[in-house]
């Protein structure tokens, strides 16, 4: 595994990349990204993987959707069921796959689904942002094309015409910037955008749903109240069950794969071969349960809360306190087989590394990697970040 600084114009210098990621993104979006959003989001590294990790991923990400949605759920409730009666599963658009690979068995190791990725289109200007002339490019028109098939699968010969992209506050989010990024592409479809607060959706029965007052075909769901639940969320819950407005991510597709305790029932359900080379033993963690022999393991485990999203709550067993791990015995937890990612050094620093593999239905779109230090990942360290796979 290879790391290497970007070579811009024969400059190494990390500044010179996000000049150049900055001049780009105007370019091509008419965006002009803030330098810090850029410094705190690329990172100025490659990756030079071996080939063969691609084919393992394409192979697997598409045995294990297939596997998730053919095994029974194990965690239902009255509200799941109303979703699992009433709608026809249908392919959401920006899944991933986050994994690491396992220098041991030199296999991807699955870490968690992810429903609602974000940062493809951060990760698509690192492939070509020296060559690219134009903002559409193949991968771009794939992604443009699984909105489509998402939204004709559910809808079928009915155009696209309209999207809303979703989150609380938005332009509070961090990645707001690439949902300004989404609305510029979008257009390139001819499609109307509109970004909005999950408070500004409001229903009436048997019409559109309307967001900011703009009637919507489609929701692109990057907020992460999963399976609508909140009271904000109600227009939602009311729009999917009566096929109102296609959702996309949408709570069937969490439920069956990346609610955290299908990572349990699908190692336990002893998968084929195929699938289960690439899992890691879970487990649900319940009050009462016997904490001391999850305990006297610990240094074996990453703990995780069973309702969280990107990265927040976790532990790993080794460095957790015995008071933290006493406050996590309180309430329903995940705990996880430790598979460490693997790591890269540049100039004697080492970094860690995972992949996220974006998908549509089953077929790897896009992988890029994730560069980091530390105990999870995360980009609080300077030139930490998303970076370019060169597959070789």
């Amino acid at each position: 595994m290879k790391l290497k600084l970007e070579n811009i114009s024969g400059k190494s210098d990390p500044d010179a990349l996000y000049d150049y990621i900055q001049k780009t993104t105007h370019a091509l979006y008419g965006l002009a990204l803030d330098k810090t959003f850029i410094s705190s989001t690329f990172s100025p590294f490659s990756l030079e993987l071996p080939s063969s990790i691609l084919k393992q991923i394409e192979s697997f990400s598409y045995d294990l959707q297939e596997a998730l949605y053919q095994l029974p759920l194990s965690k239902t409730n009255e509200h799941r069921q109303k979703f699992v009666d009433r709608i026809a599963p249908y392919p959401s658009v920006l899944m991933a796959l986050d994994l690491h690979f396992d220098t041991t068995s030199q296999k991807v190791k699955l870490i968690e689904v992810n429903t609602n990725a974000s940062s493809f289109l951060v990760a698509d200007l690192l492939i070509d942002y020296e060559s690219r002339q134009k903002l559409n490019n193949q991968r771009l028109d794939d992604l443009l094309d699984s909105f489509e098939a998402s939204y004709d699968q559910w809808k079928p010969a009915h155009p696209l015409k309209s999207i809303a992209i979703i989150d609380a506050q938005p332009q509070k989010q961090f990645m707001y910037p690439e949902f300004l990024l989404y609305k510029k592409l979008f257009s390139t479809r001819g499609w109307s955008t509109v970004i909005g607060d999950i408070t500004d959706a409001h229903r009436q029965p048997g019409k559109p749903l309307t967001v900011k007052e703009t009637e919507v075909d489609f929701i692109y769901n990057r907020h992460t109240d999963f399976e609508f639940e909140s009271s904000n969320s109600k227009p939602f819950l009311e729009a999917y069950l009566n096929r109102e407005a296609c959702f996309s991510p949408h709570p069937l597709d969490y439920i069956y794969q990346a609610d955290k305790s299908r990572l349990v029932d699908l190692y336990g359900s002893n998968p084929d071969e195929s699938i289960r080379q690439h899992l890691l033993s879970a487990e649900i963690y319940k009050p009462g349960d016997e904490a001391d022999k999850i305990w006297e393991k610990r240094k074996k485990l990453f703990f995780k809360p069973t309702r969280s999203h990107g990265g927040k709550g976790v532990y790993r067993g080794k460095s957790i306190s015995r008071k933290k791990f006493q406050e996590l015995c309180e309430r329903e937890f995940l705990y996880q087989e430790f598979c460490p990612p693997d790591t890269a050094a540049l100039e004697e620093e080492e970094w860690k590394y995972d992949i996220r593999a974006y998908l549509f239905n089953g077929s790897v779109q896009m992988c890029a990697a994730r560069v980091f230090q530390g105990q999870v990942t995360n980009f609080s360290k300077p030139l930490s970040g998303f970076a370019r796979i060169d597959w070789v």
